[in-house]
């Protein structure tokens, strides 16, 4: 009885002229499930915007597959755009930080971006508005009145 092994991995034996061939089971990996962002190399997530079209009822009937994908990649080259220009502000400015005033500037100085977030008013914790005068008590309003004075 002779026996050799083949290059595609399966083992013939050979006996009184009748051919066995016995296959060998090869070991299968299983592909790792990739999320849409990291098939396509966005660092936003696209299901998060899927979901808020379909279920924030931003559509009146039906959302495209790809329209979160188109949607995702847009933004996230927007934000990207404002993010370097406003780090190139705040390198003007001598400062580590990007602020909302280097946003705000990084908008302004660009005319695409003035034309689509010009009306745009970014909050900020810093701005307090003022307190109307009908609202305080009459107590409050004399030491408004008083601290306003001393101005």
């Amino acid at each position: 009885m002779e026996a050799s092994v083949q290059n595609e991995g399966s083992v013939e034996k050979r006996a009184n002229e009748h051919t066995l061939e016995v296959s060998v089971p090869t070991v299968t990996k299983f592909k790792k499930k990739l999320s849409r962002s990291s098939k396509a190399a966005l660092s936003l997530s696209i299901s998060r915007i899927d979901q808020r079209l379909r279920h924030g009822r931003l559509a009146k009937q039906r959302v495209s597959g790809t329209a979160s994908t188109y949607l995702t990649a847009t933004v996230e080259t927007v934000v990207k755009d404002i993010l370097k220009k406003a780090n190139a502000v705040a390198k003007v400015n001598a400062s580590k930080q990007i602020t909302l005033r280097h946003i705000q500037l990084a908008v302004a100085h660009n005319d695409d971006l003035n034309k689509v977030l010009g009306k745009v008013s970014v909050g900020s914790r810093k701005a307090i508005p003022p307190i109307l005068d009908w609202i305080l008590t009459v107590d409050q309003q004399k030491k408004r009145q008083e601290k306003n004075s001393k101005k």
